[in-house]
């Protein structure tokens, strides 16, 4: 007996994360549960990969520490998160934050 159903493609979840330990572990473990994984070290990459590949999650650090090179406004997660929901096609894309702060700081804000 055959299944001539149509297998969906996986999803695919963006990790942004400046910390590369942060990164991979979470890559790793979401590759082995059948995700298709794309990553980000800054607001920068984070932003090329989504114009190239609208994820259908992301999972966002909040703090990252400043770009030298940018002498403009310093882009932290929320700075994406607004990024992301102005951005047609992926207003509607879930934002997991992942972060080592402390929840309860960044809770309201979050929301």
């Amino acid at each position: 007996m055959t299944n001539d159903q149509p297998v969906a493609p996986p999803k695919k979840i963006l990790v942004v994360d400046d910390t590369l330990v942060i990164r991979k572990v979470v890559e790793m473990k979401l590759k082995a549960s059948g995700y298709r994984v794309m990553s980000a070290v800054d607001a920068s990459a984070a932003i090329s990969t989504i114009k190239q590949e609208i994820p259908d999650l992301i999972l966002l650090d909040l703090l990252f520490p400043p770009d030298p090179m940018d002498v403009g406004m310093h882009w932290d997660g929320f700075a994406i998160i607004r990024w992301v929901h102005n951005m047609s096609g992926a207003q509607d894309v879930p934002i997991i934050i992942i972060s080592g702060t402390d929840p309860a700081k960044y809770r309201d804000r979050c929301l």
